[in-house]
């Protein structure tokens, strides 16, 4: 095994992370898994130079790709990340290594290796391209119109300004209309053909128009909600791809995310409704997307792909090979006007019964775990009580469900399980 007391000695604590709970060195220490979608505080990016992803196999965790983009961005612009896993179908050495190599902003070096019969442990040097660009948080928003929607534009442009600030640049690619003047905006011109809606092309020529790093480009229906910018402080800039909560006029969600069940193939898109369930079949909606300017300039959308061909499942693909994978900001968001719930009336609600990770005791202990931990760490909003009860009647009937359907009725005590916690829950409530 690696000689991790020298590995620790070599660098002082205040620049070690470990992933777990149980460091055996003083050093900071995260539990990744209670973080939405594995994803860390901004204040922790960038900050250290050896990263400890040791306590737990990098193969348990439920994406192992995310915890390793996560512990990227924890580093400087030089570091270490010292990894410990067996090997399975989805997470071993080949897939480990070929990710890191093939990482489209990095470069990677073994420093050490060990394998013991069941576990590798390897110490990787890892270099960033361009870190600076991680911390700018600077924004150019941009939006695709044919001019037929010219209040949505205005919509657009003014929750821009009223959430954003002065400073955000605004692109239009589009007809010019003098209601858009009043907002500072910049007209994108894309020499497309006729009778071709060339939409991958107009992204990347908006991409080259884009002055900041920050890049928002949007389709005519939708507008953003006050807390976009407070969000992406939370969540930080190290990203170079990125969705965000989005919702329906009348406060129904929209999927952000969707997941197909054969990787670029037509088939209906079924509903990603967790960011630790994405992976290499899912897609960002393509009529939000976020990107770093300079990585969209470098992997680019597809010229060849027009509208409604699918290009934002083919530029979620482009950038997994690349070793980017899709990130979800839980904490911003936006909503989506002019259309109902109907527009994704064929998206599929995956059924939890096809789901293996509810079928061992373990894991639902694990998924009660983390919903109940969710729920107690939240504050009541101003519908009180209310808010807490419909949040409880979803937990409560998810948990029944999922116990149903992994334990005979003989084998758990249901009923006094969920009495208990639920005395617990009202008592908070009442707070």
């Amino acid at each position: 095994m690696l000689n991790y007391e020298s590995l620790y000695l070599n660098l002082p604590a205040e620049h070690q992370i470990w992933f777990g709970k149980q460091p055996p060195f003083y050093m900071h220490s995260v539990y990744i898994e209670h973080s939405s979608g594995f994803r860390l505080h901004s204040s922790l990016h960038t900050k250290f130079k050896q990263v400890w992803i040791y306590e737990k196999s990098l193969a348990t965790y439920e994406s192992w790709e995310a915890i390793l983009d996560e512990a990227i961005r924890c580093l400087e612009e030089s570091g270490n990340i010292i990894i410990r896993f067996n090997q399975t179908d989805e997470c071993n050495v080949i897939k480990i290594k070929r990710y890191l190599y093939r990482h489209k902003f990095l470069t990677a070096e073994v420093s050490e290796e060990c394998f013991d019969g069941s576990y590798f442990e390897i110490n990787f040097t890892i270099h960033r391209k361009a870190p600076h660009i991680y911390k700018d948080r600077s924004w150019t928003m941009a939006l695709l119109t044919t001019g037929n929607k010219v209040d949505n534009v205005v919509s657009f442009c003014k929750s821009i300004r009223q959430f954003g600030g002065q400073d955000i640049q605004i692109l239009i690619c589009g007809p010019k209309n003098i209601a858009y003047s009043e907002f500072n905006v910049e007209y994108v011109d894309v020499d497309t053909r006729e009778g071709l809606a060339e939409i991958s092309k107009k992204k990347n020529v908006i991409a080259q128009h884009a002055i900041h790093n920050n890049l928002l480009i949007a389709h005519d229906r939708y507008i953003l909600n006050p807390d976009f910018i407070n969000g992406f402080e939370a969540f930080g800039y190290d990203f170079d791809f990125v969705t965000i909560n989005q919702n329906y006029e009348c406060g129904s969600s929209f999927p952000c995310i969707a997941k197909l069940r054969t990787a670029l193939a037509w088939c209906r898109p079924i509903i990603v409704e967790k960011p630790e369930d994405i992976d290499n079949r899912c897609y960002a909606n393509g009529g939000l997307l976020i990107f770093k300017k300079s990585s969209l300039e470098s992997i680019k959308m597809n010229d060849l792909l027009f509208w409604n061909q699918a290009e934002d499942v083919e530029i979620s693909r482009a950038f997994y090979d690349c070793s980017i994978p899709l990130r979800w900001n839980v904490l911003s968001s936006a909503t989506t006007i002019g259309i109902t719930p109907d527009y994704t009336s064929t998206f599929i609600v995956e059924s939890k019964k096809q789901d293996d990770k509810f079928q061992s005791e373990s894991a639902l202990n694990n998924y009660i775990l983390k919903h109940y931990l969710y729920f107690l760490n939240r504050e009541p909003d101003s519908s009180g009580y209310e808010h807490y009860s419909s949040f409880s009647k979803t937990f409560f009937g998810k948990l029944k469900f999922i116990v149903s359907i992994a334990f005979s009725p003989e084998s758990l005590e249901l009923n006094g399980v969920i009495g208990a916690i639920k005395k617990i829950i009202k008592c908070k409530a009442r707070k």
